[in-house]
């Protein structure tokens, strides 16, 4: 009787606490103590039997390492599928994710130094608001080389002499790289001339003196947007921007890191809320990668490496990614470009514990259907290769994701990869499956700790070889194979050819959007027929100045040449020009003008005539020559003297007298004259040398034998009883034949 007594009182307490907790516990709470006489193997709260029933591992308190044991998860946090299939899944785990949305195009300029004061910018300066039209996440280098290794190239026809696309890919999948989204930056045609304008003012500025280039710089305006489903803090950020291979799609070039101008302010982003706009430059870019950026027609690639994002508790996130790895794959579903409306985001990431099912890993369809509660559809779809007439049915494979599906009138499907550790487990292996080549089976694939499945959807609407993203890239229109009609398939501009330059050859792109692409008045297509000649799209083909018109005039023995030059090309200059007088002294102007005249004077010691040559050069180098005669004539005017010296002219030094007759002065000088043989004094010159006072206060005058014999005109300047100026007009007869030593008389005169 007291043992029923006991055992009736123990069932009324049992049940007065049932019902307080009743009362006061959620749902989930009440359920798993209901539980509590189960075998709990991790100790996590939760029995073996529910983890059994929400499929999580009974020997790891937290199946998706996401730092968030399964029972925080589905008691503490309440996870409800029906609501949210996703937000604290003890088996999808919850990271801080991240969009970088890029709001302007950016500003690309280079600076340079006019003077010595004034710095001038030449760039493309436009950043008005953005579109999603013109910036998207574009799923980053992995997307892009999947979806170019498939297109570009893969049963398309380009023509001869088009450089051949890179089709060996290899995804490089990290799990550290996993906050957030890469965006893509699209130009359209009036940017693109915009850059090409700006090439061309620069290039033009390198032929101007007085003026140095000082540093190049890139600007953007873009906030990050909560993608995830955990709110977070941003702490800080640095956007990297590069370029993809037009070839393989691949990250090519690295541009430079872009740091936020204002710095970073506290702010907690829920669920698809947005921190900023904030404005991210980088002003110490090279000179070379500037110039190249705005010549260079793709699109420009921004990521953000260094993101740190921090908790509620303003702790920064510390998720154990190699953790992560061992117990969760990680699935990508990127639906490309011209996404259906049901479709909210244009890439989906997760990942996945797969460390339930032991070493044979967690079959697809059951991630699909049990876990991620994602539709698909596999099985065949008829379909037209790119250079086929008619459609036929494909081989076996998936066929639709939710409701992106297969289609051949937009050239549209799936590939997919599959990244593995090798069964040595040494390396990892990336197998990439595509319905359009060969049939396989999407429901057999499993997944492991570490896998990543990358789902790409792939659309090439006018069949041109150059899929929806790379379209988007360089801004070409996708219904279009030819977007700037100059000729030449997108494709084929962007994948560019090799032009012969002398002995050897340079590798060319020409722009898909503008049909001239460096304005030179040659159609791409054109220089692309060209190639062979050196003919290339992105310089103008040179044509070089026109021959100058020259006239020339004499006062004495000044001679004045004016010189009229132009360039044929309304975008080159004529640099500078030359004049070389024919006597060994040369003169050069610059110009930096497409056409101009100039006038050029030199004195000459003699009244020989002589062969004027002047040179005009280019902005790109080429030149082009006219000769004219330069006549000098006899001095008429400042002349105080003249000495005609006839008669006989003895070997040795002679003197004569020079009497200033300038009213008011009375200095006196000497003209001495030197006379000497080829013997005794070396070799004869076929031009005398005359030397104005290198000899006392008069001018010596040195003949060889019979080369001898110059007429001058100069004024001396005497020194002795005071400084004045005195013209004076030489003639001077040539030797006749003579022997040394003996007296040789004068010859006719030289002039």
């Amino acid at each position: 009787m007291r043992y029923c007594m006991t055992v009736f009182v123990a069932l009324i307490l049992a049940l007065m606490v049932g019902c307080g907790n009743e009362a006061q516990d959620s749902p989930n709470e009440s359920e798993e103590k209901s539980q509590q006489t189960d075998v709990d193997t991790d100790g996590d709260g939760l029995s073996d039997s529910r983890e059994n029933e929400l499929g999580t591992a009974v020997n790891v308190t937290d199946s998706d390492a996401d730092g968030y044991s399964d029972y925080d998860e589905v008691v503490i946090k309440n996870f409800q599928p029906d609501i949210d299939n996703y937000q604290f899944n003890p088996l999808i785990a919850d990271l801080p994710t991240a969009s970088i949305r890029i709001l302007t195009t950016p500003i690309i300029s280079i600076d340079y130094q006019k003077g010595s004061s004034e710095t001038v910018t030449i760039g493309v300066e436009q950043s008005s608001e953005s579109t999603s039209e013109r910036t998207t996440a574009s799923g980053g280098s992995n997307s892009h080389a999947i979806e170019q290794s498939h297109t570009v190239g893969a049963s398309v026809t380009v023509s001869a002499g088009i450089e051949g696309p890179s089709v060996d890919v290899t995804a490089n999948y990290e799990y550290s790289h996993s906050t957030t989204n890469e965006s893509t930056i699209s130009w359209d045609r009036s940017q693109a001339q915009a850059k090409t304008e700006a090439v061309t003012n620069i290039e033009s500025k390198d032929t101007t003196s007085s003026q140095y280039w000082t540093n190049g710089r890139i600007e953007l305006i873009a906030e990050l947007v909560n993608t995830g489903r955990i709110a977070w803090t941003l702490n800080d950020m640095v956007l990297a921007a590069y370029t993809l291979d037009p070839r393989s799609g691949t990250e090519r070039n690295p541009i430079s890191n872009l740091e936020s101008v204002a710095g970073f302010k506290s702010q907690t982003v829920v669920p698809g809320g947005k921190y900023g706009p904030l404005t991210f430059s980088a002003t110490d870019l090279s000179l070379d990668k500037a110039h190249d950026l705005l010549a260079d027609p793709s699109g420009i690639v921004v990521r953000t490496p260094g993101l740190e994002l921090l908790d509620e508790d303003g702790k920064a996130f510390a998720h154990e990614m190699t953790t992560m790895a061992t117990r969760t794959a990680r699935i990508i579903i990127d639906y490309g470009v011209d996404v259906p409306e049901s479709i909210q985001n244009t890439i989906e990431d997760y990942r996945v514990a797969v460390v339930t099912d032991g070493p044979d890993g967690v079959p697809v369809r059951r991630i699909f259907d049990d876990i991620l509660k994602i539709g698909y559809e596999t099985g065949t779809r008829p379909w037209r290769s790119l250079d086929a007439d008619t459609a036929s049915p494909s081989h076996e494979g998936l066929v639709a994701v939710r409701e992106a599906e297969m289609n051949t009138d937009t050239t549209t499907y799936w590939l997919v990869v599959h990244t593995y550790k090798s069964s040595s487990g040494a390396r990892r292996e990336t197998r990439t499956l595509n319905l359009t080549q060969e049939g396989y089976d999407f429901d057999d694939l499993a997944l492991r700790p570490g896998d990543v499945l990358h789902l790409v959807r792939v659309m090439d609407a006018d069949r041109d070889g150059l899929a929806g993203r790379s379209e988007f890239r360089y801004g070409t229109d996708p219904q279009r194979a030819d977007t700037d009609g100059d000729g030449l398939t997108d494709l084929e501009e962007i994948l560019g050819w090799h032009i012969k330059v002398g002995t050897s050859t340079r590798y060319v792109q020409s722009s898909p959007l503008l049909a001239d692409s460096d304005r030179d008045g040659i159609n791409d297509g054109d220089e692309f027929k060209k190639r062979g000649e050196g003919s290339d799209p992105t310089e103008i083909n040179n044509n070089p100045p026109n021959k100058p018109s020259l006239t020339a005039s004499a006062k004495g023995l000044e001679v004045t040449v004016a010189a009229s030059v132009s360039d044929p090309d309304a975008r080159d200059v004529i640099r500078e020009v030359a004049i070389d007088w024919g006597d060994g002294k040369r003169d050069t102007r610059s110009l930096n003008r497409r056409s101009g005249k100039l006038d050029f004077k030199h004195s000459y010691p003699t009244l020989a005539a002589r062969t004027v040559t002047v040179t005009c050069t280019d902005g790109e180098g080429e030149t082009a020559r006219g000769t004219i005669q330069a006549r000098p004539t006899r001095p008429t005017q400042g002349l105080v003297a003249h000495f005609p010296m006839e008669g006989v002219f003895k070997w040795g030094r002679r003197s004569y007298g020079v009497q200033n007759t300038v009213p008011g002065q009375s200095t006196h000088g000497r003209l001495n004259l030197i006379s000497s043989s080829g013997s005794r004094e070396g070799q004869p010159r076929s031009d005398n040398v005359y030397t104005s006072g290198a000899e006392g206060n008069g001018v010596n005058l040195r003949t060889d034998g019979s080369e001898g014999g110059i007429i001058i005109a100069d004024h001396i300047a005497f020194g002795t009883g005071g400084a004045c100026t005195v013209g004076m007009w030489v003639r001077f007869y040539r030797l006749a034949q003579h022997s040394n030593g003996r007296p040789g008389r004068l010859a006719q005169p030289l002039l």
